[in-house]
């Protein structure tokens, strides 16, 4: 048998699967080039620190 909840329903059900899949994913994504970017300044902060400290 075919699915047993209405097709009126089905649909829009669907619909929204995909779309919280899409949302899922693109914050994910948004996540880690947050987390990516976030440990680039710290090591920029650290080779900042490390030249900072040198006599010049």
């Amino acid at each position: 048998g075919g699915p047993t909840i209405d097709p009126s329903l089905l649909w829009p059900l669907l619909v929204m699967a995909v779309g919280f899949t899409v949302l899922f994913f693109t914050l994910h994504l948004m996540a880690m080039r947050t987390e990516i970017r976030r440990r680039r300044v710290i090591a920029m902060r650290r080779v900042a620190a490390r030249q900072a400290e040198r006599p010049a």
